[in-house]
């Protein structure tokens, strides 16, 4: 959870600085840092450093990435509808309005 909310800043030989915002500083401790350390130097096969900075201002991080590609999904999945002349023949036929929110992707549970 920590590391999809987390930006990489830079890296230095085998140390690695991100950036968490501080509205997410509640997933920050020592033993998740630890965790992140070690989940990295595992995949890399190699000894990582890991330090965490707190910051106010916006960053791009994975959560970010992922929850704005979901809604860039959604709203081409509404449009597609409206577009299609038979939602919009049945829209009508039935006087229809779709109820905002109610469009939902069947890969939700993933964002």
């Amino acid at each position: 959870m920590l590391a999809n909310h987390c930006a990489l800043i830079s890296t230095l030989d085998n140390h690695w600085h991100f950036a968490l915002n501080q509205e997410h500083s509640a997933l920050h401790d020592k033993q998740q840092e630890t965790l992140l350390a070690k989940a990295l130097s595992t995949h890399f096969n190699t000894t990582i450093q890991v330090s965490i900075e707190m910051v106010t201002e916006a960053i791009t991080t994975p959560e970010k990435a992922q929850r704005q590609k979901a809604e860039a999904s959604l709203a081409t999945a509404h449009r597609s509808l409206q577009e299609n002349p038979r939602f919009r023949q049945i829209m009508e036929q039935f006087r229809a309005t779709i109820v905002p929110g109610s469009i939902t992707s069947l890969e939700q549970d993933e964002v």
